[in-house]
């Protein structure tokens, strides 16, 4: 199927340059807006990875302290609350 335009040449060619432009702008925005959006994404990135260390250095602590009383109990246990009382654990 041929199509065939027919006019004058100058007015064919402003039709064609006018998309050409209206396209060419449309591109520009969407790159420029898909550039910025990229931009955010090492801004993201970071704070997920603070979060994450800061989330983790509180469940190391809580883990820590929960051992801490595991071994609290476990010499409750074995030396019962008199020995404990007579020798207490150094801080």
């Amino acid at each position: 199927m041929n199509t065939k335009i027919t006019g004058p040449s100058n007015v064919v060619a402003f039709g064609i340059g006018s998309l050409e432009k209206k396209f060419s702008a449309d591109v520009s925005v969407s790159l420029a807006f898909i550039q910025k959006k990229i931009s955010v994404i090492p801004v993201v990135i970071q704070g997920l990875q603070e979060t994450l260390q800061v989330k983790h250095h509180g469940l190391l602590t809580i883990y820590r302290n929960l051992q801490e009383k595991m071994q609290n109990i476990k010499e409750f246990r074995t030396h019962g609350a008199a020995d404990l009382r007579a020798h207490p654990r150094p801080p």
